[in-house]
């Protein structure tokens, strides 16, 4: 229960002093986004992934279109869905804040485990892929340069991104993201337009036909898509460093996406006319058309890809120490990890706990070669994705009055598509890959890890963060309530009916030896039930006596703290906003 001060105290806090004004740093908090800046995060994200979408030729381009159409469809359903989420609650904590509310608190934190794990395993693949690039250039006939220059490598790109994240301002960082948007967007124009003036689309005879379009080799390609998406989801860790994020995020985020498709598509393009075969059990860590750029060499087509791998590296770590920032805030993990550079306005432990999880996975990935972090990366991603589309369908049926797009029928219908695309795309994962038995266990042993974890520590020192309070708290209030009424329900029809049993076998026995006068117009049953209805009717009404609370732009206030109401308006009626929650009963 909240308490209220009483008016001795309240006194003695009016004769106070104030306090001195606090003088601080410039944080993060005061440091204001841009919309340029946010855009240019985002499509350094997104742009630097699908530098190494895997392309097969022999798969077919049929089924290749088919599963683009089918991503692009789910990405944009999704879309709309976060879009639509955003404008009612813009919470910066990720997707599992929202998880907590409509799924429960233990499928939150695997959410906000699946989210973090995400990035760390993105990052962990291009900080491999940079090993991949840089290592047959330094040392070309070595086997030093597999063995020993490859960790390196991978240990030399972490510390630059800590340098970036821990030594800078973070306008410095921003602005690292701007140039590198600026060199991934002209690497991809390059590629492009080096295809567009080769020598043409590669002979027939080098390769076996194509194979007609199928259902099973479209589902066994729909993941990779999903690389190419990665990225504007990230944009939500932001919005307490913009102003208005429900309406400045929800434009980033739309512009984003429609960045990201273009590109998609042009990639897509001019891979089916242009890219050279490739065996179907390869995977190639370049794209398939730097052939273009050097028949003959391959220095030069790896450098195109060295930002890239740079700027994955930067991004997914900064999204990675953002959502265990907010872990922290909700005592998920350790609350030493919100600890922040107020000088440098950066984020002080949550960047090192990011980069070292990235190295281990790395080091994890040298010993077992049959680990592919873009797959359970990949994973973590549907599970993230199709856990927004199920926050959405939970407060568009619990919240009927909050916003216009929430009701829409259409949006309803594009999160139920958008959770089954991605359910399939998580078996595709788990079943149909050639490395789906390692990711299925990599994926179980982290619920397991994660679920020991909950229930030994996270269970009873998890609390409410700043954010989720301003953001999510009515949410849970009406949970709590809905929660919370039905179990007083459900006891009072179990002692009503115990009540009642009793006084049917009280009746049994009383009715052996005497019997009611037949002139009587009410019956002993009657008198029998009209007891536990007056119990219950009781029940209920001390149930309503309780504190009353109204939940007003996500905060709780009690009722005996409400100014008194003004007279009466035009029509002697009070007028309600639309997205005012009613009152909540809360014990």
């Amino acid at each position: 229960m909240v308490e209220v001060p009483s008016a001795e105290e309240g006194a003695a806090h009016s004769f106070a002093p104030p306090p001195p004004p606090l003088v601080h740093a410039p944080t993060a908090a005061t440091f204001r986004l841009r919309a340029h800046y946010l855009v240019a995060f985002s499509v350094t994200s997104v742009l630097s992934s699908q530098h190494f979408f895997p392309w097969h030729i022999d798969v077919g381009t049929a089924n290749y279109v088919i599963a683009f159409v089918f991503t692009i469809a789910a990405s944009l359903s999704t879309h709309i869905c976060s879009n639509a989420v955003l404008r009612v609650i813009p919470f910066s904590g990720g997707a599992f804040g929202l998880a907590r509310v409509s799924l429960g608190f233990y499928v939150g934190f695997l959410v906000a485990s699946a989210e973090c794990l995400g990035y760390i395993f993105n990052s962990a693949q291009a900080a491999l892929a940079f090993g991949d690039i840089l290592a047959p250039l330094l040392l070309p006939s070595s086997s030093f340069s597999s063995a020993i220059l490859h960790p390196l490598l991978t240990l030399l790109v972490h510390a630059l991104a800590l340098w970036i994240h821990l030594g800078m301002h973070v306008r410095v960082w921003w602005r690292c993201c701007s140039v590198l948007a600026a060199l991934v967007v002209a690497s991809l124009l390059l590629v492009f337009l080096a295809a567009a003036i080769g020598t043409g689309p590669p002979s027939s005879s080098s390769s076996s036909p194509p194979p007609p379009p199928s259902a099973y080799t479209a589902w066994l390609v729909l993941p990779h898509f999903g690389r190419c998406f990665l990225g504007p989801d990230c944009l939500h860790l932001c919005c307490d460093d913009v102003h208005q994020p429900h309406i400045t995020m929800t434009r980033v985020k739309s512009i984003a996406f429609a960045a990201t498709t273009l590109f998609a598509i042009a990639l897509l393009t001019v891979l089916v006319h242009l890219a050279p075969p490739a065996p179907t059990d390869a995977a190639p860590s370049l794209a398939p058309l730097y052939q273009r750029l050097s028949p003959h060499q391959s220095f030069p087509s790896a450098l195109v890809s060295i930002p890239a791998t740079l700027a994955l590296v930067f991004s997914w770590t900064y999204s990675a120490a953002a959502v265990l920032r907010a872990m922290a805030a909700s005592r998920l993990v350790s609350r030493h990890l919100r600890r922040r550079q107020l000088a440098l306005a950066r984020d002080g432990i949550a960047p090192v706990a990011a980069a070292a999880l990235s190295t281990i996975v790395c080091l994890v990935a040298h010993v077992v070669p049959s680990l592919s972090p873009i797959a359970v990366s990949l994973l973590c991603a549907c599970v993230t994705h199709a856990a927004q589309c199920a926050g959405f369908l939970y407060l568009r049926r619990a919240f009927k009055r909050l916003d216009v797009h929430l009701q829409s029928r259409l949006n309803l219908v594009h999160a139920v598509f958008a959770m089954v695309v991605w359910f399939l795309a998580a078996l595709s994962l788990l079943v149909l890959q050639p490395q789906s038995p390692t990711t299925a266990a990599t994926a179980a042993g982290l619920v397991v890890a994660g679920s020991g974890y909950y229930y030994g520590h996270a269970r009873g020192a998890q609390k409410f963060s700043h954010s989720e309070r301003q953001c999510l708290l009515f949410a849970h209030v009406i949970l709590f309530n809905k929660n919370k009424s039905k179990q007083n329900t459900k006891r009072t029809r179990r002692e009503s009916m115990s009540i009642r049993n009793g006084s049917l076998n009280n009746v049994r026995r009383k009715s052996i030896a005497t019997t009611p006068p037949t002139s009587s117009t009410h019956s002993t049953e009657t008198e029998s039930t009209e007891m536990p209805r007056r119990m219950s009717r009781s029940r209920r009404s001390s149930a309503a006596l309780a504190t009353n609370f109204i939940v007003r732009d996500g905060k709780i206030i009690p009722i005996a703290m409400l100014p008194p109401p003004a007279g009466p308006s035009l029509g002697g009626r009070r007028r309600s906003s639309s997205k005012s929650i009613e009152l909540a009963t809360l014990e």
